[in-house]
Protein backbone atom coordinates (compact mmCIF):
# COMPACT_ATOMS: atom_id res chain seq x y z
CA UNK A 1 0.00 0.00 0.00
CA UNK A 2 1.54 3.32 -0.52
CA UNK A 3 2.17 5.64 2.31
CA UNK A 4 -1.45 7.53 1.77
CA UNK A 5 -4.04 5.01 1.23
CA UNK A 6 -6.41 3.99 3.81
CA UNK A 7 -4.18 1.30 5.64
CA UNK A 8 -1.76 3.56 6.26
CA UNK A 9 -2.82 7.24 6.50
CA UNK A 10 -4.03 6.47 9.53
CA UNK A 11 -3.04 3.96 12.42
CA UNK A 12 0.85 3.33 10.97
CA UNK A 13 1.22 7.59 11.29
CA UNK A 14 -0.24 7.50 14.65
CA UNK A 15 2.15 4.61 15.92
CA UNK A 16 5.33 6.34 14.10
CA UNK A 17 4.48 9.78 16.16
CA UNK A 18 4.18 8.02 19.13
CA UNK A 19 7.51 6.24 18.44
CA UNK A 20 9.07 9.36 17.44
CA UNK A 21 7.67 11.22 20.29
CA UNK A 22 9.03 8.27 22.69
CA UNK A 23 12.10 7.83 21.91
CA UNK A 24 13.09 10.79 18.79
CA UNK A 25 13.44 9.15 15.23
CA UNK A 26 17.50 8.52 15.58
CA UNK A 27 17.21 6.44 18.73
CA UNK A 28 14.74 3.87 18.37
CA UNK A 29 16.35 1.48 19.53
CA UNK A 30 18.36 3.47 21.77
CA UNK A 31 22.04 3.92 20.56
CA UNK A 32 23.50 2.00 23.46
CA UNK A 33 22.04 -0.92 22.48
CA UNK A 34 22.80 -0.88 18.72
CA UNK A 35 26.37 -0.40 19.85
CA UNK A 36 26.02 -3.79 22.04
CA UNK A 37 24.57 -5.75 18.76
CA UNK A 38 27.76 -4.84 17.10
CA UNK A 39 29.73 -5.96 19.64
CA UNK A 40 28.38 -9.61 20.10
CA UNK A 41 27.90 -10.10 15.83
CA UNK A 42 31.83 -8.87 16.10
CA UNK A 43 32.59 -11.55 19.07
CA UNK A 44 30.77 -14.36 17.43
CA UNK A 45 32.46 -13.59 13.80
CA UNK A 46 35.95 -13.94 15.40
CA UNK A 47 34.83 -17.55 15.90
CA UNK A 48 34.69 -19.40 12.60
CA UNK A 49 32.47 -22.44 12.72
CA UNK A 50 34.51 -26.06 12.20
CA UNK A 51 33.54 -29.27 11.19
CA UNK A 52 32.23 -30.02 14.13
CA UNK A 53 30.72 -27.58 15.51
CA UNK A 54 27.35 -27.54 16.67
CA UNK A 55 24.24 -27.10 14.10
CA UNK A 56 23.50 -23.88 14.62
CA UNK A 57 20.63 -21.23 13.39
CA UNK A 58 22.70 -19.48 10.92
CA UNK A 59 19.56 -18.25 8.60
CA UNK A 60 21.26 -15.77 6.08
CA UNK A 61 23.81 -15.50 8.55
CA UNK A 62 26.32 -17.02 6.29
CA UNK A 63 28.07 -19.49 9.08
CA UNK A 64 27.86 -16.60 11.87
CA UNK A 65 26.15 -18.71 14.76
CA UNK A 66 22.99 -17.07 16.42
CA UNK A 67 22.90 -17.77 20.22
CA UNK A 68 20.62 -21.16 20.26
CA UNK A 69 21.57 -24.61 18.43
CA UNK A 70 19.76 -25.47 15.69
CA UNK A 71 17.81 -28.79 17.41
CA UNK A 72 16.22 -26.33 19.62
CA UNK A 73 14.89 -24.11 16.81
CA UNK A 74 13.51 -27.33 15.03
CA UNK A 75 11.83 -28.26 18.22
CA UNK A 76 10.24 -24.86 18.52
CA UNK A 77 8.92 -25.33 14.90
CA UNK A 78 7.77 -28.96 15.52
CA UNK A 79 5.47 -27.51 18.29
CA UNK A 80 4.08 -24.70 16.08
CA UNK A 81 3.49 -27.01 13.67
CA UNK A 82 1.40 -29.78 15.83
CA UNK A 83 -1.87 -30.39 16.07
CA UNK A 84 -1.79 -29.64 19.69
CA UNK A 85 -1.15 -25.92 18.65
CA UNK A 86 -3.76 -26.00 15.88
CA UNK A 87 -6.33 -27.39 18.31
CA UNK A 88 -5.70 -24.65 20.63
CA UNK A 89 -5.14 -21.51 17.87
CA UNK A 90 -8.95 -23.04 16.91
CA UNK A 91 -10.16 -21.30 19.89
CA UNK A 92 -8.83 -17.87 18.14
CA UNK A 93 -7.68 -16.57 21.66
CA UNK A 94 -4.56 -14.68 21.29
CA UNK A 95 -3.10 -15.63 25.27
CA UNK A 96 -3.79 -19.30 25.65
CA UNK A 97 -1.86 -19.80 21.62
CA UNK A 98 1.13 -18.15 23.20
CA UNK A 99 1.45 -19.73 26.34
CA UNK A 100 0.58 -23.22 24.08
CA UNK A 101 3.51 -22.27 21.58
CA UNK A 102 6.13 -21.31 23.89
CA UNK A 103 5.36 -22.74 27.41
CA UNK A 104 8.22 -25.75 26.75
CA UNK A 105 11.03 -23.26 26.75
CA UNK A 106 11.99 -20.18 28.71
CA UNK A 107 14.61 -19.16 26.00
CA UNK A 108 13.54 -15.81 24.59
CA UNK A 109 14.75 -16.61 20.84
CA UNK A 110 13.22 -20.19 21.17
CA UNK A 111 10.18 -18.86 22.28
CA UNK A 112 10.15 -16.52 19.35
CA UNK A 113 10.86 -18.61 16.75
CA UNK A 114 7.80 -20.98 17.75
CA UNK A 115 5.87 -17.73 17.41
CA UNK A 116 7.38 -16.99 14.17
CA UNK A 117 7.11 -20.52 12.81
CA UNK A 118 3.13 -20.72 12.87
CA UNK A 119 2.40 -17.40 12.29
CA UNK A 120 4.61 -17.89 8.99
CA UNK A 121 2.87 -21.18 8.56
CA UNK A 122 -0.80 -20.22 9.28
CA UNK A 123 -1.02 -16.73 7.91
CA UNK A 124 -1.97 -16.38 4.50
CA UNK A 125 -1.41 -13.48 2.37
CA UNK A 126 -4.53 -11.72 1.48
CA UNK A 127 -3.85 -10.90 -2.29
CA UNK A 128 -7.61 -9.83 -2.95
CA UNK A 129 -8.10 -6.52 -4.35
CA UNK A 130 -10.66 -3.80 -3.05
CA UNK A 131 -10.21 -2.57 0.72
CA UNK A 132 -8.35 -4.39 3.62
CA UNK A 133 -10.59 -5.87 6.15
CA UNK A 134 -9.17 -5.38 9.40
CA UNK A 135 -5.97 -6.41 10.43
CA UNK A 136 -5.31 -6.10 14.49
CA UNK A 137 -4.17 -9.31 15.74
CA UNK A 138 -7.27 -10.68 17.05
CA UNK A 139 -8.93 -10.30 13.21
CA UNK A 140 -5.84 -11.74 11.86
CA UNK A 141 -6.29 -14.58 14.04
CA UNK A 142 -9.75 -15.17 13.53
CA UNK A 143 -9.73 -14.89 9.31
CA UNK A 144 -5.99 -16.48 9.00
CA UNK A 145 -5.00 -14.13 6.05
CA UNK A 146 -3.42 -11.09 6.38
CA UNK A 147 -1.84 -7.95 4.72
CA UNK A 148 -0.30 -5.06 5.30
CA UNK A 149 1.20 -4.75 9.03
CA UNK A 150 -1.12 -7.80 10.01
CA UNK A 151 1.67 -10.40 10.14
CA UNK A 152 3.97 -8.27 12.07
CA UNK A 153 0.88 -7.23 14.49
CA UNK A 154 -0.02 -10.82 15.38
CA UNK A 155 3.73 -11.61 15.85
CA UNK A 156 3.50 -8.36 18.62
CA UNK A 157 0.88 -9.76 20.10
CA UNK A 158 1.40 -13.42 20.71
CA UNK A 159 5.18 -12.29 22.18
CA UNK A 160 3.73 -9.46 24.36
CA UNK A 161 1.36 -12.35 25.27
CA UNK A 162 4.83 -14.43 26.42
CA UNK A 163 6.46 -11.75 27.77
CA UNK A 164 8.36 -11.45 24.69
CA UNK A 165 10.09 -7.85 23.69
CA UNK A 166 9.28 -7.51 20.53
CA UNK A 167 8.20 -4.56 18.50
CA UNK A 168 6.70 -3.60 14.72
CA UNK A 169 8.98 -2.09 12.44
CA UNK A 170 6.94 0.24 9.32
CA UNK A 171 8.58 0.84 6.48
CA UNK A 172 9.25 -0.03 2.65
CA UNK A 173 9.54 -3.82 1.71
CA UNK A 174 11.58 -3.93 -1.90
CA UNK A 175 10.47 -7.05 -3.55
CA UNK A 176 11.48 -8.20 -6.81
CA UNK A 177 9.23 -6.04 -9.22
CA UNK A 178 10.45 -3.10 -7.08
CA UNK A 179 13.70 -0.97 -9.20
CA UNK A 180 16.06 0.92 -8.13
CA UNK A 181 16.58 4.47 -9.75
CA UNK A 182 19.99 5.69 -11.15
CA UNK A 183 20.18 9.13 -9.15
CA UNK A 184 21.74 11.64 -11.18
CA UNK A 185 22.55 15.23 -10.05
CA UNK A 186 19.04 17.02 -9.47
CA UNK A 187 17.55 13.82 -8.48
CA UNK A 188 17.14 13.62 -5.18
CA UNK A 189 15.03 10.24 -4.71
CA UNK A 190 13.21 10.97 -1.54
CA UNK A 191 11.62 8.78 0.89
CA UNK A 192 10.50 5.56 -0.56
CA UNK A 193 6.81 4.75 0.64
CA UNK A 194 5.96 2.82 3.34
CA UNK A 195 4.32 -0.46 2.28
CA UNK A 196 5.44 -3.31 4.88
CA UNK A 197 6.01 -4.14 8.40
CA UNK A 198 7.99 -6.40 10.39
CA UNK A 199 9.33 -6.99 13.69
CA UNK A 200 12.47 -6.71 15.64
CA UNK A 201 13.16 -9.39 18.85
CA UNK A 202 15.24 -7.94 21.84
CA UNK A 203 16.57 -11.61 23.43
CA UNK A 204 20.74 -12.03 24.31
CA UNK A 205 21.31 -8.27 24.90
CA UNK A 206 20.88 -7.42 21.47
CA UNK A 207 17.95 -6.67 18.78
CA UNK A 208 17.20 -9.25 15.81
CA UNK A 209 15.08 -8.53 12.87
CA UNK A 210 12.68 -10.89 11.79
CA UNK A 211 9.82 -11.09 8.97
CA UNK A 212 6.96 -13.65 9.17
CA UNK A 213 4.90 -11.91 6.28
CA UNK A 214 7.81 -12.74 3.51
CA UNK A 215 8.76 -15.95 5.32
CA UNK A 216 5.16 -17.04 4.90
CA UNK A 217 5.38 -17.48 0.67
CA UNK A 218 5.94 -15.07 -2.32
CA UNK A 219 2.92 -13.89 -4.53
CA UNK A 220 2.97 -14.93 -8.08
CA UNK A 221 3.01 -12.56 -10.99
CA UNK A 222 -0.96 -12.89 -11.26
CA UNK A 223 -1.15 -12.19 -8.08
CA UNK A 224 -1.48 -15.72 -6.34
CA UNK A 225 -0.44 -16.16 -2.71
CA UNK A 226 2.15 -19.01 -3.17
CA UNK A 227 2.51 -20.82 0.72
CA UNK A 228 6.21 -21.47 1.03
CA UNK A 229 7.99 -21.07 4.05
CA UNK A 230 11.83 -19.09 3.81
CA UNK A 231 14.47 -19.52 6.18
CA UNK A 232 16.00 -16.34 5.11
CA UNK A 233 13.82 -14.09 7.20
CA UNK A 234 14.34 -15.11 10.55
CA UNK A 235 17.03 -12.75 12.25
CA UNK A 236 18.87 -11.94 9.29
CA UNK A 237 21.69 -9.70 9.72
CA UNK A 238 21.42 -5.97 9.71
CA UNK A 239 23.82 -5.12 6.71
CA UNK A 240 21.66 -7.97 4.43
CA UNK A 241 18.03 -7.05 5.83
CA UNK A 242 19.21 -3.35 4.57
CA UNK A 243 18.92 -4.19 1.20
CA UNK A 244 15.58 -5.43 1.28
CA UNK A 245 13.98 -3.07 4.10
CA UNK A 246 14.17 -0.05 4.65
CA UNK A 247 12.56 1.13 8.10
CA UNK A 248 11.01 4.67 8.50
CA UNK A 249 13.32 5.06 11.57
CA UNK A 250 16.68 4.73 11.00
CA UNK A 251 17.59 2.87 13.88
CA UNK A 252 15.60 -0.08 13.37
CA UNK A 253 18.49 -1.08 10.85
CA UNK A 254 20.09 -2.01 13.37
CA UNK A 255 23.58 -0.32 11.96
CA UNK A 256 26.31 1.39 13.41
CA UNK A 257 26.02 3.70 10.41
CA UNK A 258 22.09 3.74 9.06
CA UNK A 259 22.35 3.53 4.98
CA UNK A 260 21.05 6.79 3.66
CA UNK A 261 17.64 7.00 0.96
CA UNK A 262 20.04 7.39 -1.99
CA UNK A 263 21.87 4.31 -0.77
CA UNK A 264 18.74 2.39 -0.67
CA UNK A 265 17.95 3.32 -3.83
CA UNK A 266 20.64 2.89 -5.63
CA UNK A 267 22.11 -0.34 -4.22
CA UNK A 268 21.58 -3.87 -6.47
CA UNK A 269 18.46 -5.25 -5.74
CA UNK A 270 19.36 -8.92 -3.88
CA UNK A 271 16.74 -11.21 -2.60
CA UNK A 272 17.19 -13.58 -0.08
CA UNK A 273 18.65 -16.39 -2.47
CA UNK A 274 21.32 -14.13 -3.34
CA UNK A 275 22.45 -14.19 0.39
CA UNK A 276 21.24 -17.53 1.78
CA UNK A 277 23.77 -19.18 -1.31
CA UNK A 278 26.63 -16.97 0.31
CA UNK A 279 26.78 -14.49 -2.80
CA UNK A 280 28.59 -10.99 -2.57
CA UNK A 281 28.41 -8.36 -4.89
CA UNK A 282 31.92 -7.25 -5.58
CA UNK A 283 32.18 -5.24 -8.47
CA UNK A 284 29.33 -2.99 -7.88
CA UNK A 285 28.62 -3.00 -3.90
CA UNK A 286 26.71 0.03 -3.23
CA UNK A 287 25.62 1.79 -6.72
CA UNK A 288 23.81 -0.28 -8.99
CA UNK A 289 23.77 2.08 -11.94
CA UNK A 290 26.69 0.38 -14.91
CA UNK A 291 27.57 2.91 -16.90
CA UNK A 292 29.52 1.18 -19.83
CA UNK A 293 30.87 2.00 -23.14
CA UNK A 294 31.27 -1.97 -25.29
CA UNK A 295 32.29 -3.65 -21.71
CA UNK A 296 31.58 -4.33 -18.17
CA UNK A 297 32.89 -6.16 -15.73
CA UNK A 298 30.08 -7.74 -13.24
CA UNK A 299 32.00 -9.47 -10.57
CA UNK A 300 30.22 -11.73 -8.00
CA UNK A 301 31.74 -13.68 -5.01
CA UNK A 302 31.26 -16.91 -3.08
CA UNK A 303 32.16 -19.28 -0.58
CA UNK A 304 35.05 -21.33 -2.46
CA UNK A 305 33.94 -24.87 -1.22
CA UNK A 306 30.61 -24.08 -2.64
CA UNK A 307 29.88 -24.78 -6.11
CA UNK A 308 27.72 -22.00 -7.98
CA UNK A 309 26.38 -21.82 -11.79
CA UNK A 310 25.57 -18.20 -12.49
CA UNK A 311 22.98 -16.90 -15.11
CA UNK A 312 22.76 -13.61 -16.26
CA UNK A 313 19.73 -11.65 -17.66
CA UNK A 314 20.31 -7.85 -19.10
CA UNK A 315 17.41 -5.67 -19.06
CA UNK A 316 16.85 -2.39 -20.56
CA UNK A 317 15.14 0.06 -18.68
CA UNK A 318 14.75 3.68 -18.79
CA UNK A 319 17.10 6.04 -16.83
CA UNK A 320 15.21 7.94 -13.90
CA UNK A 321 11.79 5.75 -14.47
CA UNK A 322 10.72 3.60 -11.44
CA UNK A 323 8.00 0.98 -11.24
CA UNK A 324 7.44 0.93 -7.46
CA UNK A 325 5.59 -2.31 -5.85
CA UNK A 326 3.05 -1.05 -4.23
CA UNK A 327 2.03 -4.52 -2.22
CA UNK A 328 5.27 -4.84 0.52
CA UNK A 329 5.85 -8.62 -0.76
CA UNK A 330 8.48 -10.54 -2.63
CA UNK A 331 7.81 -11.40 -6.13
Amino acid sequence: MEADDGLWSDGVQRELERLEQACGPERLPPVLEVEAHQRALARRAEAPLSSDAPDWSVGMHGGVPVLVPRSQLDDADAVALSAQVSTVADRNELAPLAEELTRRSSDPIVRARAIFRWVADAIAFDASAGELPPQDPSSVLARRTAAGDGHAKLVEALGQHANLRISCVYGHGRSRSWRFVALDEGHSGGAPPVNHCWNALYAGNSWHLLDAAWAAGSVTSDGQFHKAFDEAYWLPLPPRMAVTHRPVLPGWQLLAEPITERQYRQSVPRGAAFFRHGLQMLSHPVDGTIRCGQRVDIILGHAPHVPVHFACVLVEECIGEEAVASDGWPH
